[in-house]
Order: C-alpha cells, then sequence, then structure tokens
C-alpha cells in the first residue's frame, strides 16, 4: 500500500511540475492559450476531496488572472466549473481515455462559464458563431490533446521508465545502439 501512495504522489508531483512548466513555456514563449492546468485539476478529481480541489482551482484562477487584465474571472470560471463537475468522476473512471474526454469536458463548461464571468467583472463578450466554433469546440479538442500528450502518456511512459530501472535502460540503450552501429564498438 505504501508504494501505491508513492505513486500516486509521484504522478501528483509531475503533473503539477509539468503545468507550471508548460504554462511558463508555452503561454510566455509561444503564446498558446490553452488551459495548462486543467490536466492536473482533472487528474486530482479521483485523488483529492472536493474541498482541495476548490482551493487549487481558486489558486490556478488567481494565477492566470494575474497574468491577465481581467480579475476574478479566471478564478470563479475554474471554481464554478470544478464544482458542476465534481460528479463526474463517478460516471468516468480513471483511464486515459476518460481523463482525456473528462478535460475536455472540463475545457467546454469552462468555456460556457467564461463569458458570463467577463459579464459580470469586465465588459461582455459578444457571442458569435466564430466564437462558438472556436471556443467551445475546437479549443477543447486542443486542451483534450495536450492533456492526452503532455499529461497521461507521459506520466505512463515515466512510470515505466522508473519500473525499469536506469541501470537496465542504459544496458538496452548500448546493446541497441552498437547493433545498430558498429563502428562504435569500443576495440
Amino acid at each position: 500500500m505504501a508504494q501505491n501512495k508513492k505513486k500516486i504522489d509521484f504522478d501528483i508531483l509531475y503533473s503539477y511540475f509539468m503545468s507550471i512548466f508548460s504554462f511558463l513555456y508555452l503561454f510566455f514563449l509561444i503564446n498558446i492559450k490553452i488551459l495548462y492546468f486543467v490536466p492536473l485539476i482533472v487528474s486530482l478529481f479521483y485523488k483529492k476531496n472536493i474541498k482541495f480541489l476548490l482551493f487549487l482551482s481558486l489558486g490556478i484562477g488567481f494565477l492566470q488572472d494575474s497574468f491577465s487584465s481581467i480579475t476574478f474571472v479566471f478564478a470563479f470560471s475554474y471554481i464554478f466549473t470544478t464544482l458542476s463537475l465534481y460528479f463526474l468522476k463517478r460516471i468516468l473512471k480513471e483511464n486515459i481515455l476518460n481523463l482525456t474526454i473528462f478535460t475536455y469536458i472540463y475545457s467546454v463548461v469552462f468555456s460556457i462559464l467564461n463569458p458570463l464571468f467577463y459579464s459580470v467583472f469586465e465588459t461582455p463578450i459578444k457571442i458569435t458563431l466564430k466564437w462558438i466554433f472556436s471556443d467551445i469546440f475546437i479549443m477543447p479538442i486542443i486542451d483534450a490533446f495536450y492533456s492526452l500528450v503532455f499529461f497521461y502518456l507521459s506520466v505512463v511512459l515515466f512510470s515505466q521508465i522508473r519500473r525499469l530501472n536506469i541501470r537496465k535502460l542504459w544496458i538496452i540503450y548500448k546493446k541497441i545502439i552498437f547493433q545498430k552501429l558498429p563502428f562504435l564498438r569500443l576495440k
């Protein structure tokens, strides 16, 4: 049981650092505007209680609000999306495909709630067909793909690498390299 608890902590820690890294890298250097922290929240739906998730959503919302000109919009959007979707953890069991679907649903609900909070705290967003297509359909697909590639598959990959210890991995790597490239063999 203690071994399983350690693995969960590693996954949470990895997801947290991956969220921060991707937020800093993709937001500031490439300027891609996706929901960077949603995979972290969604993966924690299965591991933590609602109180912890609401505080985490509040913190993430304030972090994103601090990098935008609008105050409290992201915080309230994250909190109310987390509140409205917490019950889905009973319907969608924890596996890679369901976590990706859950991220997609979270992103859709977030995109629907966000204009409501914009209209409360700032100027209302003009809802057009282009906005509906981009924010309700395209961006949630990008968020789901981001969560699948950067979070869930990488956690699976790193847990497999951890299962093999580094020495075995190096021996396998040497064997493959020296078989394919015989001129690299030490004589």
